[in-house]
C-alpha cells in the first residue's frame, strides 16, 4: 500500500469522529471520579457515624449518579453541544431526587 491509500483508508475510518471530541471524552473521566470519591468519603463517614444500611444502598446510587453527572457536565461544557447539556440537566436532576432520598433515610435514622 502506498501512502495515499493508507491515508484515505484513514479517513474512511475516522469519517464520523471527531479527534479533539474523543481527547475531550477520555479527559473527561478525571472530574467524574473526583466527584465519585468525595460523594463516596462522605457517605462513607456517615455510615461509620450511623451504621445504617439504607443510608448506604441510596449512598451507593447517588454515588453513580454523581458521577455520571460529573462527566456528562465536564462534556457539555468543553464541547459546548445541546445533547450533553440536555444528558447532563437530566442527571442532575437525578442527583438531586437521590439527595433527596438520601436525606430521608438520614432523617429516618434519628
Amino acid at each position: 500500500m502506498n501512502k495515499e491509500e493508507v491515508l484515505a483508508k484513514s479517513r474512511a475510518d475516522n469519517q464520523n469522529e471527531d479527534e479533539r471530541e474523543k481527547q475531550i471524552r477520555g479527559r473527561s473521566a478525571i472530574p467524574a471520579f473526583i466527584g465519585m470519591g468525595i460523594v463516596g468519603v462522605i457517605l462513607m463517614l456517615m455510615e461509620m457515624i450511623f451504621l445504617d444500611t439504607v443510608l448506604l444502598s441510596r449512598g451507593v446510587y447517588l454515588v453513580i449518579i454523581v458521577t455520571l453527572a460529573t462527566q456528562n457536565w465536564y462534556l457539555a461544557l468543553t464541547l459546548k453541544k445541546k445533547q450533553w447539556f440536555w444528558l447532563s440537566a437530566g442527571y442532575t436532576f437525578c442527583v438531586l431526587l437521590s439527595t433527596l432520598q438520601v436525606i430521608r433515610a438520614f432523617r429516618s435514622m434519628m
